[in-house]
């Protein structure tokens, strides 16, 4: 793999979230991924490793989490970037071709199984 700068932390975070059981659209489920989100944004700056982190839910109408953050520089350029994000779960109906639609949370078990079947 040529560039594999960020690739092991994308695919652990990858793994992370393809394991959060949640379906649309359940809010409650919906808002554990939200959680999750903001806790895996959040833990390189624990510890006081960043104090300049502000960060805080705003919910929509129908109680569904969005998680925000900033990051304060620690120069006083006078300029500051949003980012904004959006996601969403699905159904897993279509994972049922796998023997049990639980599969779908279980990344490392889906890629194994889905090499039998695109070999």
């Amino acid at each position: 793999m040529q560039n594999k700068i960020w690739f092991d932390e994308v695919l652990q975070l990858t793994k992370a979230l393809m394991g959060i059981s949640s379906i649309s659209p359940n809010i409650e489920d919906e808002n554990k991924c939200a959680d999750a989100i903001r806790d895996l944004t959040l833990a390189p700056y624990q510890n006081g490793k960043q104090p300049d982190v502000l960060s805080g839910f705003w919910f929509t109408e129908d109680g569904r989490k969005n998680f925000a953050c900033l990051l304060k520089s620690k120069k006083n350029s006078g300029k500051t970037i949003i980012l904004m994000g959006h996601f969403d779960t699905v159904g897993v109906d279509d994972f049922s071709r796998y023997g049990n639609v639980q599969i779908a949370f279980q990344p490392k078990q889906l890629a194994e199984e889905m090499k039998k079947h695109f070999q």
